[in-house]
């Protein structure tokens, strides 16, 4: 397998990883999370 292959196919799982965790998870539970995601959540919400 192609190194580049392996990178971005690594990096579309993190990014789906990242885009689906927050659903999964409790929203008052956020200490895992970095600041412009939280700022970003309480924005939407």
């Amino acid at each position: 397998m192609n190194t580049e292959i392996t990178i971005i196919a690594s990096i579309f799982l993190l990014l789906g990883g990242l885009a689906a965790f927050p659903f999964t998870l409790d929203y008052s539970n956020t200490s895992w999370m970095p600041r412009w995601i939280i700022d970003k959540l309480t924005y939407i919400n």
